[in-house]
């Protein structure tokens, strides 16, 4: 056997031996110490990459999980609301049936409709105010348009008093002139706030479009009221000429300068509802500026010095009201969403196709502003129209049912798939603590018998020492 002095041989592969049983012992401390079994890419590259894919999967379920859950709550609020509502609709029906009584009287009526105007407001109101998270109108405004044609306004009762007891018609006629003059007004309010929204919609400004369409609705309403007092006038200044002219001859002058001054005040009232109607238009088609800015559709619309006519034209090619969808994504990947149609509460207010009650046709786009149950005819038709609008809403909140069970069903099938993959994924990238103590145990031993024979190994050389020593 030759005996060399400059290679140790022995000491190099017990030196080897031992920095691979010290590499792997570390291995296995990484391991339990982590808890798993891959913790780089050169533990098991395959591995690491089909445990990543897992993860991926698995955290977006449970994200997605959450989200169903948003979308359940969300749903949950937005119903809560539609609950409410639906109570003031049958409240409002009931006051309707009440009101079509013969029994009462245009006093008791009056009282009757107060109750309803007020309804009519708090409805409106939870249409403005419902939100998810203090910044999604879930009833109202929709993620770039604005709805606000429910906002109320609150009348002005000093503006144009009007006492049943005067018998003025002098001063019928006075407030008549008045009310044309202030629904004259608005309709050019209007006009401007809807010239001024569909120039900032070309913009793409749809906050400041919001804005003018909010002062457009605004003057809208106004201009309704105004109709609503001009029209009082005219009712009162004949009431007055029948009670006081009601057995004096026709020739009479004072009875034909009295029926003149009525004539007027029907004429103001016709001119007045004209103006109402067309600040009722631009209003409306102010609306929509700010879903064609939000759209980025805002190609063709008119600037602002064009005809009348024309702006309210182009702006009707629009959305005519503020649905919207909403996808909830629930799934890991890319467009795995549960998606609802969420409907505004003017939409759910407004009937969508002309009826008929009693041989009166209610027209297509009457909404909740438009009922009233002032009279016998308007109680009538209240009926009917609140019946429609509680029938809207509660098929809208069967479809939100459905949604709600559905996103159930979808979080109770993630969550076992979430489970399985979990699992699967435990076997590829997690320690198995039994194994991997045994191969600590194992290498340890193994460390211990390396760094002996090394020693071993190491003194090999004396040999040849003892050897010239003789």
């Amino acid at each position: 056997m030759a005996l060399y002095v400059q290679t140790n041989t022995s000491s190099i592969n017990s030196q080897r031996m031992l920095a691979r049983s010290t590499r792997q012992l570390d291995t296995s401390y990484k391991r339990l110490a982590s808890g798993l079994r891959i913790n780089s890419a050169k533990d098991d590259a395959a591995g690491l990459q089909i445990s990543n894919r897992m993860t991926s999967q698995i955290n977006g379920l449970t994200q997605g999980n959450r989200n169903a859950n948003d979308g359940i709550s969300m749903c949950q609020v937005t119903e809560g609301a539609l609950d409410e509502v639906t109570n003031m609709l049958q409240r409002i029906r009931t006051l309707a049936i009440q009101s079509a009584n013969g029994t009462n009287s245009s006093s008791e009526r009056t009282a009757i409709n107060e109750e309803v105007e007020q309804l009519k407001a708090e409805i409106s109101r939870i249409g403005r105010d419902t939100t998810f998270g203090g910044n999604l109108y879930i009833l109202g405004s929709d993620l770039g348009g604005v709805d606000i044609r429910l906002d109320p306004v609150t009348p002005n009762p000093g503006t144009y008093p009007i006492d049943p007891n005067l018998t003025n018609l002098d001063q019928q006629l006075a407030w008549a002139q008045d009310a044309n003059r202030e629904a004259l007004g608005k309709q050019t309010a209007a006009m401007n706030g809807s010239r001024n929204a569909l120039d900032s919609a070309k913009q793409g400004n749809v906050e400041q479009a919001k804005q003018y369409a909010m002062e457009a609705e605004k003057a809208a309403q106004e201009a309704e009221e105004a109709k609503k007092k001009a029209n009082e006038c005219a009712n009162q200044a004949r009431s007055i000429y029948e009670a006081q002219y009601k057995n004096v001859p026709d020739n009479d002058q004072n009875k034909r300068e009295a029926k003149a001054k009525v004539v007027q005040a029907e004429a103001l009232l016709t001119a007045t509802t004209a103006a109402a109607l067309n600040a009722r238009t631009y209003a409306d088609a102010a609306a929509k500026a700010p879903k064609a800015a939000s759209a980025a559709a805002v190609a063709g619309l008119p600037n602002g010095g064009t005809a009348d006519a024309a702006v309210a034209v182009q702006v009707a090619s629009l959305a005519d009201n503020t649905d919207y969808n909403v996808n909830y994504q629930v799934g890991s990947n890319a467009y795995q969403i549960v998606g609802l149609n969420m409907m505004s509460l003017y939409s759910l207010v407004t009937i969508s196709s002309a009826m008929t009650v009693g041989g009166n046709t209610v027209a297509s786009g009457t909404n909740l502003s438009n009922i009233s149950v002032q009279s016998y005819s308007s109680s009538q038709e209240t009926i009917a129209v609140v019946s429609e609008f509680i029938r809207k809403v509660d098929s809208y909140r069967a479809e939100m049912g459905a949604v709600q069970n559905r996103l159930e069903a979808t979080i109770s099938n993630q969550e076992n798939v979430i489970e399985n993959v979990s699992d699967a994924r435990s076997r590829i990238r997690d320690v198995d603590y039994a194994v991997e103590t045994a191969n600590m145990t194992q290498q340890s031993i193994i460390q211990q018998a390396s760094t002996t024979i090394l020693t071993q190994a190491n003194q090999k050389t004396q040999i040849a020492l003892n050897l010239l020593q003789g």
